[in-house]
């Protein structure tokens, strides 16, 4: 087994539509939501930085990976290895058709 998280990003239009939905959905809590994803983004509402777009930065981030590594272990969702077996698998050859014309 296998687990992984994405810390939520807010692109380009996206981040519009969000921030609509949630205040028109949840007017008490919107700007602690918002906020919230501003403090793992450097105050942005999304990064696009490889390594830091996916797990956020700042000590909110390392609380959530940190929280996920623990669960992770206490689930053993950590140890369990996967061994792949090929013996079904079929190799077809010239399968492919010639694009060029």
């Amino acid at each position: 087994m296998f687990a992984g998280y994405i810390m939520l990003r807010l692109p380009y239009q996206v981040k519009y539509l969000f921030i609509e939905w949630i205040q028109r959905e949840y007017p008490l809590k919107a700007s602690k939501v918002i906020n919230r994803i501003k403090q793992v983004r450097d105050g942005e509402l999304s990064c696009s930085v490889f390594g830091e777009r996916l797990k956020g930065t700042g000590t909110i981030a390392r609380n959530i990976e940190q929280l996920f590594a623990v669960s992770c272990r206490k689930h053993s969702l950590d140890t369990v290895k996967v061994e792949l077996n090929v013996t079904r698998f079929r190799r077809y050859d010239n399968l492919q058709t010639d694009l060029s014309g």
